[in-house]
């Protein structure tokens, strides 16, 4: 989608690592004749795979394939197959490559050199894409003129679990120094295998691939696709992270006010204990309001609210096909109109919590609801589980009257204007009738009830006293039915 979305005529993709020509078809069907397409594959299988698909496709003429490896110098080196994806170039054996699968000697060709030699590549917009293997930072190492010359829009490569050993994790940092130094700034998809976000990237154990947006380029602060359900975690850079490594990713979470993508990219973690949570909080959610969930994750609420809620998901990553892709770390908010809002152990991973419930408030909501666990600065895992096992919870309900900006709701009746939960007597068919003022739907309304009105003739209203004492004395299923009002009685 980001490839889709940025394209247009007179670019130029750049598909390094190009496999059997995925990106490279579509890059060269989204404006057929009009963007450039150079496929670089290693692998003489793939390359012969990619050839096929090409002329399946019809689109031999408009995709260049070059049969090389992308490098840092120009010459040979070795590629040593794992799969038909999983090929490293290296000129020493990998510690976990096969042993009995030798080695391809294969070109290498800098970036730089392929379009130094080419008068039709000399101007135009250029975009890369960057899957190799571990070998991401000797590509862009041999592309450095191209990054420098400002002509390249973006880079989006992979992050994957070859940068687990400490030489190449040393490889990939000065990779992120060279295209910082030419001003880029570096994002993620925090999922691989879902539409989410696009949000800051801060270095830890996540895989995944990563964009390296250069100034000025207006880049989306979402890429959305169909919802397709895929319960599988992401890979992990790798699997041995100490929790001194956790301790430290977190502070550099905080030090650049980011959302750990990571955590919410495994649907494992949106799993625990969100039952729980919804448990807890759906008997202080009102029925029939409009509901905005903040970081909804797989949705426990959905299930839990009562008839005529119209529920609206956020999170950074498209857990369901409702899901708004929001970040809320990145100044990013939600558009729409709500009654409700839900932030369900929610502040304990927002930046500026002063800044989200101010936005809450602009809302005008009907009120808001806050759950989340008590405990110190940091919490161990068997602590933070038990806290929802305990049922030890800070919970805050705000009402818009006392707590939030935004007009008061009220009711008229002959002239006069009755609060929420004021009660009236209203002429009906069946003689007068005993209404009381509450929300229907999103609308303020009066609500009719068996009962006679329990006050004097010409009284028009009831205290708060009289309608406590009413309240005990009337059966639950006391209400007749809920209408609009009308001649008189005005909301």
């Amino acid at each position: 989608m980001f490839f889709d979305t940025h394209l247009v005529p007179g670019d130029i993709f750049v598909d390094v690592g190009a496999h059997i020509g995925t990106y490279s078809i579509a890059a060269a069907t989204l404006h057929p004749g009009e963007v450039k397409v150079l496929a670089l594959e290693a692998h003489p299988l793939n390359a012969m795979t990619l050839m096929r698909q090409l002329a399946l496709n019809g689109l031999q003429l408009d995709v260049e394939l070059v049969c090389a490896a992308a490098g840092a110098k120009a010459g040979f080196s070795k590629l040593w197959p794992y799969s038909t994806m999983g090929n490293f170039v290296s000129a020493e054996r990998p510690h976990d490559a096969p042993d009995d699968n030798p080695p391809l000697r294969v070109p290498v060709i800098p970036v730089d050199m392929l379009f130094a030699e080419r008068d039709d590549l000399v101007e135009g917009r250029i975009f890369m894409k960057v899957d190799v293997e571990g070998y991401e930072p000797e590509v862009l190492a041999g592309a450095d003129g191209l990054l420098a010359s400002g002509r390249v829009a973006a880079v989006v490569f992979e992050k994957s679990d070859f940068y687990a050993e400490a030489s190449r994790w040393r490889a990939f940092e000065g990779m992120i120094e060279q295209l910082e130094r030419y001003g880029y700034t570096i994002r993620w998809f925090p999922q691989i295998h879902l539409p989410c976000a696009l949000i800051p990237w801060v270095p830890g154990n996540e895989a995944g691939n990563l964009v390296a947006l250069a100034p000025g380029f207006n880049a989306l602060t979402s890429y959305d696709a169909p919802y397709a359900p895929c319960p599988s975690r992401p890979p992990p850079m790798r699997e041995d992270g100490s929790d001194a490594d956790k301790a430290a990713f977190t502070a550099r979470l905080m030090e650049s006010r980011a959302s750990d993508g990571w955590r919410w990219a495994d649907p494992h973690n949106m799993e625990e204990d969100a039952t729980v949570r919804a448990k807890l909080a759906s008997p202080h959610i009102p029925a029939r309001l409009r509901i905005l969930d903040l970081v909804a994750g797989l949705m426990a609420m959905a299930l839990r609210l009562k008839v005529g809620s119209q529920y609206t998901p956020v999170d950074i990553i498209r857990y369901a096909a409702a899901t708004v892709l929001v970040d809320l770390n990145d100044d990013q908010f939600p558009e729409g109109k709500w009654d409700f809002a839900l932030a369900l152990e929610l502040l304990e991973y927002i930046h500026d919590v002063p800044k989200l419930l101010a936005r809450l408030a602009e809302l005008a909501l009907h009120s808001w609801l806050v759950l989340s666990c008590v405990g110190g600065p940091v919490m161990s895992v068997p602590a933070a589980k038990a806290c929802f096992a305990a049922i030890a919870f800070a919970m805050f309900v705000a009402s818009s009257a006392v707590a939030l900006a935004g007009p008061s709701c009220t009711c008229r009746f002959k002239g006069e204007s009755y609060a929420i939960d004021s009660c009236v007597c209203l002429s009906t068919s069946e003689g007068p009738r005993l209404a009381c003022y509450g929300f229907v739907l999103n609308n303020t309304s009066w609500n009719f009830t068996k009962k006679l009105c329990p006050v004097a003739e010409g009284s028009p209203s009831m205290t708060n006293q009289s309608l406590a004492a009413w309240s005990e004395k009337a059966p639950s299923d006391d209400i007749l039915s809920v209408r609009y009002a009308t001649s008189g009685a005005v909301c």
